[in-house]
């Protein structure tokens, strides 16, 4: 071949290979700081998203003779954390680390919030109490313990059910009086007959704090770490429904034995009727941080993803996005390679076909300044569309210049979505909203834009039975009563929506 062809060849390879480079790198996450509400002493931050999509905050700041939990609301409009509100004050709080407040945000300005005390009389002994607000945080009720049962508990978690109860499990030490020495898993609904404390788990590790999340259809997911024999420290699941809770099993067997256990608890996120799952493991002396994600409400998980580099440091963070994908945010520790990643806060999305992306740093912080547990909300989630998701994350500093530090977190989600499926490898925006039902159209109403249709249990979501969906009037057209469908649900924004609606084949037996 004559060397200028080759030239004008190899050229023009170049080019097509930049090109195609530059179009197939993937849309870039943004990190941008944000001015925290808080106090240089603030510690132990906790973060939950609210129905009309603010995210609210607690924290709790240390002072001579004392301390005091606050709290603060991040506006979903102009991401902007509101004034700081204080919630108690005493001489018994415990602002540590260890003892982060938990927080449950309702409809209508409701929030619950629950942090531990010592006690004066017996030392290292703590209890939990709870303060409630019905105006937004303008305003709190005098704080009262959680129960009154045991004066011996400690690690709340909280969330709000749809019908505006609040559901609480807590660790519990109240044998010890006794001689026992079992930390045990204890569970109610606030406000309710304070004789009914319901046991969740006669022994569970000390030092780890469970986690709660609710969904639609008025059913809850626990998951907390286990004590088993030979100081097996692994991850259980017991999901709370119609009333009742049903039996526990786990989330994930890695066999981690330790005789000291780990500060650091599961954590839990929901959209919709999914579940992510979290959580930190050092089975067979390898420190690992694992991810999960079921479909159903929790009734079965994933085989798990490790996202780390190799020395992740205690709990992480975990969000779900409206499409499925998850977002992890942890710890790192110091790299012992020569070019090892840095040690600091890090991010890392698992698509919705549950595969990871490359880790993202969020900052570089060296390991002594970080402190407690860090912690992610969603601000904005995906909408369909080219999109982009908002999400908040929190974590707390020691030293010079301590306290609260914030980060507003932009995930180019549609963008993500779209350049995945260029390669025809993963499903367009669409078939990735909602969730999946099969069922049978009962009728159809075109003035009203209905669809009539009767399905199984959605888990999570909705209980089996005949209900109506808002459709489109393409869809509506295209549909007849007594047809089997494939299809996707959407819970009430105003009201239940059916779309990607695919009627199936008639069985011979059934034309007949």
């Amino acid at each position: 071949m004559p060397r200028p062809l080759f030239l004008l060849l190899s050229g023009f390879a170049l080019i097509t290979g930049l090109f195609a480079a530059e179009k197939s790198a993937p849309p870039s996450i943004k990190i941008e700081p944000l001015d925290a509400p808080a106090e240089a002493s603030a510690t132990a931050p906790t973060l939950a998203r609210a129905p009309d999509g603010s995210v609210w905050l607690v924290w709790i700041e240390s002072a001579p003779g004392g301390a005091t939990v606050r709290s603060a609301s991040l506006n979903p409009t102009t991401l902007r954390w509101s004034a700081a509100q204080r919630v108690a004050t005493g001489p018994q709080i415990l602002g540590v680390d260890t003892a982060p407040p938990a927080l449950a945000v309702g409809r209508g300005g409701r929030v619950t919030v629950a942090w531990a005390e010592g006690s004066a009389s017996f030392p290292k002994t703590e209890s939990i109490f709870l303060s409630s607000s019905a105006d937004a945080g303008l305003t709190w009720t005098a704080p009262t313990p959680l129960t009154t049962e045991s004066k011996a508990n400690s690690l709340p978690a909280l969330t709000t059910l749809p019908d505006g109860r609040v559901l609480a499990a807590w660790l519990d030490r109240r044998g010890r009086i006794a001689g026992d020495q079992d930390v045990r898993l204890y569970a109610r609904i606030l406000g309710e007959d304070p004789v009914r404390d319901v046991l969740i788990d006669d022994r569970v590790s000390e030092k780890s704090s469970p986690a709660l999340v609710s969904f639609p259809d008025g059913s809850a997911l626990l998951t907390y770490r286990t004590l088993g024999e030979g100081f097996i420290r692994d991850i259980n699941v017991v999901r709370y429904r119609l009333g009742r809770w049903e039996n526990d099993y786990p989330l994930n067997r890695d066999e981690w034995s330790s005789p000291q256990c780990p500060a650091s608890g599961p954590q839990l996120a929901v959209s919709g009727g999914r579940v992510a799952a979290a959580w930190f493991t050092a089975a067979e002396d390898r420190p690992r941080l694992r991810i999960s994600s079921s479909p159903d409400a929790g009734s079965r998980f994933l085989t798990p993803l490790n996202v780390d580099f190799g020395n992740p440091l205690g709990g992480p963070a975990v969000a779900m996005l409206h499409d499925g994908a998850l977002v992890t945010l942890w710890v790192e520790g110091e790299s012992s390679l020569e070019k090892g990643p840095p040690a600091g806060l890090w991010l890392r999305r698992a698509t919705p076909d549950y595969s990871l992306d490359p880790p993202v740093l969020v900052i570089a912080e060296s390991v002594g300044r970080l402190r407690g547990q860090p912690r992610l909300a969603i601000v904005r989630d995906f909408a369909g569309g080219n999109s982009d998701v908002i999400a908040v994350a929190t974590y707390a500093t020691s030293g010079t210049g301590g306290g609260l530090r914030s980060f507003l977190i932009t995930i180019p989600e549609g963008a993500l979505l779209a350049a995945a499926a260029e390669c025809g490898c993963a499903p367009s925006t669409d078939r990735v909203l909602g969730h999946p039902i099969r069922g049978v159209i009962v009728s159809v109403d075109a003035t009203r834009g209905e669809v009539v249709a009767t399905h199984p249990d959605i888990p999570g979501l909705r209980l089996g039975g005949t209900h109506a969906y808002r459709a489109a009037p393409e869809l509506i057209a295209r549909v007849q009563p007594g047809r089997d469908f494939l299809a996707r649900v959407e819970p009430p924004g105003e009201s239940w929506t059916i779309s990607d609606l695919r009627l199936l084949v008639i069985p011979p037996e059934k034309k007949k």
